[in-house]
């Protein structure tokens, strides 16, 4: 069977609702499968897990947001879903080897 499609739609889903509470009944639903068979799947299609693949995409949408607005680290943080400023912070420095505050700096030198 051709995954590929369901996980398409599933990746449309997330991108869509990125910064809402993603849970895996409900990307499991969009999907189509049981949680554990889509986790399997998913992982196999996409080249890694939902749950990094998710804060992978909230971390490239905050480093947008960082460079296109005016917003603080925090109300970024808020707005992407996490706890803290230092959840969110270490988040994006694993990502991005930059705190947030330094990259958006960095970014804004650069354009």
């Amino acid at each position: 069977m051709d995954y590929s499609l369901c996980i398409q739609n599933t990746v449309e889903y997330i991108n869509q609702h990125l910064f809402e509470q993603l849970t895996l009944d409900e990307l499991s639903k969009v999907a189509g499968f049981s949680k554990y068979h889509f986790l399997r799947i998913y992982k196999n299609e996409m080249g890694m897990g939902i749950r990094d693949f998710i804060q992978m995409k909230r971390m490239h949408k905050a480093a947008q947001l960082l460079i296109s607005s005016d917003l603080t680290v925090i109300d970024i943080a808020v707005i992407a879903n996490f706890d803290s400023q230092e959840a969110f912070t270490r988040a994006f420095k694993r990502e991005y080897s930059l705190p947030p505050a330094q990259y958006r700096r960095t970014m804004m030198k650069i354009i």
